[in-house]
């Protein structure tokens, strides 16, 4: 599975296929370990990538910012 941070760093490889998850992963509880473990399954049965997209910063620390 990848993680991506950063889309100037997104490799081009992905585009001939890939399953996935875009998401504030804020951490690794139950709900989130559910998408993964489906995000990484269909990618297997279908012979492609599995990505995990998240947010830097979170959407909670960007729209709290103190100005």
């Amino acid at each position: 599975m990848k993680v991506i941070y950063n889309l100037t760093k997104f490799n081009p490889k992905f585009t001939d296929g890939s399953v996935i998850t875009i998401g504030n992963y804020d951490g690794v509880h139950l709900g989130h370990q559910k998408i993964l473990h489906l995000v990484k399954n269909k990618a297997k049965k279908m012979q492609l990538l599995s990505i995990v997209m998240v947010f830097d910063p979170s959407p909670l620390e960007y729209f709290t910012k103190k100005t």
